[in-house]
């Protein structure tokens, strides 16, 4: 199953036990947007998919790769999980050449592993002119709905659905000299009490491992990785009681580590940028255009110690 920010706080415990085997959540898109549900769901994924999840970029093709990749190796937080590429850019098209480019600037920036590239057969042949896709380093993931809304085992045509579509054949044919990895067959099954999106992998539990597999070393890197996660986002990823809640992001969980650093940043200096409270005064006696807590604080002090000096001498 893939899930995004339309999910918001997804449960992946539930989708876990209703029988789902793998799972990707959207990273970031263009250049411009960070998902905020991400850094949440990597802790879920790991805790409740372990090996088997990734994140997914959405291409903007008229954004330029590497800074389109740059956001999100900022945002993802590691790579230390395969990367999926979401190339369905309705607005601008796209093209094999271009999204070629983008897997080279998501390598810039770190990533090695990549699950199939989802490309809606539709989107491949009306959009990229139905070019060969045979220089892909990895198969493709495959869009075609069946209909109606119910539990992805129900709606499931099969593994050998490639109905008639257009020119071709849909489903699991395969796409422009590439096999169809992974199907999404529905965009409403309901999983974890939501319409989502359902997808199907063709063959065993290890050939299934394989296509999220990393490397020794990474594998080591994605435990480090959600044992960090757990420290900043908390255990279960929905922050912790004792910071109280996130009526700044997310009033339904508790604040992260990070998002309780900033309230108390703000507390103290005015801002992250130490701006200061226009209530304290100016800040003639720091480097701040206003004073910050700290600095009335310390003015607060300095006038205090002039005032006992001068009721010293008073008395002398």
């Amino acid at each position: 199953m893939d899930v995004s920010n339309h999910q918001g706080n997804f449960d992946f415990a539930a989708a876990r036990r209703e029988g789902f085997a793998f799972a990707v959540h959207k990273i970031s898109e263009g250049d411009g947007y960070r998902d905020p549900y991400w850094p949440w769901a990597r802790v879920e994924m790991a805790q409740y998919f372990p090996k088997r999840w990734g994140g997914y970029v959405f291409c903007r093709t008229d954004v330029d790769p590497a800074r389109e990749a740059q956001l999100l190796r900022e945002h993802a937080g590691g790579i230390d999980f395969p990367l999926q590429i979401d190339y369905e850019d309705t607005t601008n098209g796209g093209s094999v050449d271009d999204l070629l480019s983008r897997i080279d600037a998501y390598r810039a920036v770190g990533f090695e592993h990549f699950l199939p590239v989802y490309i809606p057969r539709w989107f491949w042949e009306t959009r990229m002119a139905g070019g060969a896709l045979d220089r892909l380093p990895v198969g493709v993931w495959n869009s075609d709905y069946v209909g109606g809304r119910d539990y992805a085992s129900r709606l499931y045509p099969g593994d050998d659905w490639a109905p008639s579509r257009g020119a071709d054949r849909g489903g699991w044919a395969d796409m422009g000299g590439k096999p169809v990895r992974l199907l999404q067959f529905s965009e409403s099954a309901v999983v974890a009490g939501q319409s989502i999106d359902a997808n199907a992998f063709r063959g065993n539990e290890s050939q299934l491992d394989s296509l999220f597999e990393v490397s020794h070393e990474e594998g080591e890197m994605t435990d480090e990785s959600a044992a960090i996660a757990a420290q900043l986002l908390g255990s279960d990823g929905r922050g912790f009681e004792i910071l109280g809640r996130a009526v700044e992001t997310d009033p339904s969980r508790d604040r992260f580590l990070t998002e309780a650093v900033a309230v108390i940043l703000t507390q103290l200096a005015g801002g992250p940028n130490f701006e200061g409270w226009e209530q304290l005064g100016d800040g003639a006696d720091s480097a701040a255009p206003r004073r910050t807590l700290v600095d009335a604080l310390a003015h607060i002090k300095k006038q205090n110690d002039e005032i006992l000096e001068l009721l010293r001498r008073i008395r002398e």
